[in-house]
């Protein structure tokens, strides 16, 4: 058996409402937090603003015969998981596709965005 406690990146797998889909590149995760922006004013720095950012785990698939293109279009309240070479497991559950699904027929290939209220890390080795 292979040693892969060095791997750090790389080789991944995604699955979208519980169907796993070929992953070309582009994989990317936003975790659940918040964003803050500094408040200053004409006496000075006053503090920050803080707002809820959405998760968001996102991909491009390789098109096969089997996947519709369109049923990403009407994806909502789908649980997205992908896992990571370095062994962690990013998931949300609830999400929804935001992106129009735009498909390179040449390289058979589209990307897929979902975001939700929550995206979180597991397996993460202290």
């Amino acid at each position: 058996m292979a040693n892969t406690s060095q791997r750090r990146a790389g080789i991944l797998t995604m699955s979208i409402d519980s169907t796993n889909y070929d992953i070309v590149s582009d994989a990317n995760y936003r975790l659940s937090t918040v964003s803050r922006e500094s408040l200053t004013g004409l006496s000075g720095v006053q503090g920050y603003k803080e707002m809820p950012v959405t998760g968001m785990i996102k991909a491009r698939i390789r098109d096969s015969g089997s996947i519709s293109a369109q049923a990403f279009k009407d994806m909502t309240s789908v649980p997205v998981v992908m896992n990571l070479a370095n062994g962690k497991s990013v998931s949300g559950n609830g999400m929804w596709n935001t992106q129009a699904v735009e498909v390179d027929p040449a390289e058979g290939t589209f990307d897929v965005q979902f975001e939700g209220k929550s995206v979180e890390e597991s397996g993460v080795k202290s």
